[in-house]
């Protein structure tokens, strides 16, 4: 019996994939155990996992992945073919495969086989997940300020009003967050921050506006 998580909410591109998981692993629909939500309580026990990932999501610290079990597999789907282009990945987010939604079913069907028969001949062990040396990359004190301003709305001006500070440090700053996560434009900076702001070890720290009131 395989568990299997699948959280996308393209309904077609689930079944699809699931059809493809069949195909992939040799087993019938009734070998699969499956579910679109994935937390805390239920991580333990899954197989593989399929879930989004935003452009620069890929080296942020994702908690419930954390907990996941050894030789499990992620399945990331990622932005168009904007793949990860990372020399390391946190440790979270190893044993993982990335996939694009227009990417064709061959290179699917590869990438997922290649990852999962790399993972039934590792060393049992390898993968316990450790924070003491993970690749997770993080923002600065103040990177963070001006990250969360820009999550609530505000601009460079306000920011740097705000914060005391000059705008042109602001834009620096802001070009600095956007080239720690490999980011290329602002849609792909406020998705990011979006889905920062969401992760329950993160969301605290977008929950306030720092006086953002100008």
């Amino acid at each position: 019996m395989m568990n299997v998580v699948i959280n996308d909410k393209d309904s077609f591109f689930r079944f699809g994939l699931l059809k493809l998981l069949q195909q992939i692993f040799s087993l019938a629909e009734t070998d699969f155990i499956v579910s679109d939500k994935l937390d805390a309580t239920t991580v333990h026990d899954v197989d593989v996992i399929v879930m989004n990932f935003s452009v620069g999501e890929t080296v942020i610290c994702h908690q419930v992945l954390k907990k996941r079990k050894k030789k499990s597999l992620l399945i990331g789907i990622y932005p168009e073919k904007k793949n990860p282009r990372f020399a390391r990945l946190p440790l979270c987010v190893k044993n993982s495969v990335f996939i694009a939604r227009d990417d064709s079913i061959k290179a699917i069907t590869d990438k997922i086989h290649f990852a999962a028969k790399s993972l039934t001949v590792s060393r049992e062990g390898e993968y316990a997940f450790s924070c003491l040396d993970c690749a997770c990359r993080v923002l600065s004190p103040q990177q963070m300020k001006i990250a969360v301003g820009f999550f609530h709305g505000q601009d460079t001006k306000q920011i740097a009003k705000v914060l005391s500070i000059n705008a042109k440090t602001v834009s620096a700053r802001k070009r600095q967050i956007m080239q720690k996560y490999d980011l290329d434009c602002d849609f792909e900076l406020l998705t990011l921050l979006n889905r920062m702001g969401h992760q329950q070890n993160m969301r605290y720290l977008f929950s306030e506006r720092l006086i953002f009131i100008v």
